[in-house]
């Protein structure tokens, strides 16, 4: 009978542990922890914009520019070879980045919810 007191007592202190780790929130602190979420995303949403931008750049005024140019009459400044090494997966990642921005925009702004693990899962 002993032995038992042992183990509640053993239970009781691993219970204790659990819920003394996790305080309750206040409405407020919510609030606050809904408000640094919701930056964090729009920051995700943000970055991804101006990466999505730079890829547009880079394959509108560098990539397709150099590539003409090698059939142009101003003679070409790379090799297709060149040209192709230099840019190879430029215009898939502008795709799949492109897909990624529109997946988020829709969840984070349009649906107002703050859960996006999922569309990471299903692009990769």
């Amino acid at each position: 009978s002993g032995g038992n007191n042992g183990e509640e007592e053993m239970l009781f202190r691993q219970e204790e542990g659990c819920t003394s780790m996790r305080q309750p929130q206040s409405p407020s602190t919510r609030t606050s922890l809904q408000e640094q979420e919701k930056k964090v995303l729009m920051e995700i949403v943000e970055t991804e914009i101006t990466y999505v931008n730079c890829l547009d750049v880079l394959v509108n005024s560098y990539r397709h520019p150099l590539f003409e140019a090698e059939y142009g009459v101003n003679g070409k400044i790379l090799s297709l070879e060149k040209v192709y090494r230099i840019f190879s997966n430029l215009e898939d990642l502008l795709v799949v980045n492109t897909e990624l921005l529109e997946q988020l925009r829709t969840r984070i702004v349009e649906e107002e919810s703050r859960r996006i693990g999922d569309i990471f899962l299903n692009m990769s």
